[in-house]
């Protein structure tokens, strides 16, 4: 098993910006229906492409898009 890494400082800040920029994230309020949740969906991936790049110089844990 292969040991668990810890989000990095950095990678939170950049998770609480996106998330003030997004607050229908934080608060869970989509426009209803498909397109909505396709939204939905497009942001977190956005978030998870912008941590992972973080992880890949060597800082914190990389998650994607529908593991948040």
């Amino acid at each position: 098993m292969a040991p668990l890494r810890k989000v990095s400082d950095r990678q939170m800040d950049i998770l609480l910006e996106f998330v003030e920029r997004h607050k229908e994230l934080a608060v869970g309020r989509y426009p209803p229906g498909p397109l909505g949740i396709q939204s939905a969906r497009r942001l977190w991936d956005s978030a998870a492409l912008q941590l992972y790049k973080l992880y890949s110089i060597g800082s914190g844990v990389t998650k994607t898009g529908q593991k948040f």
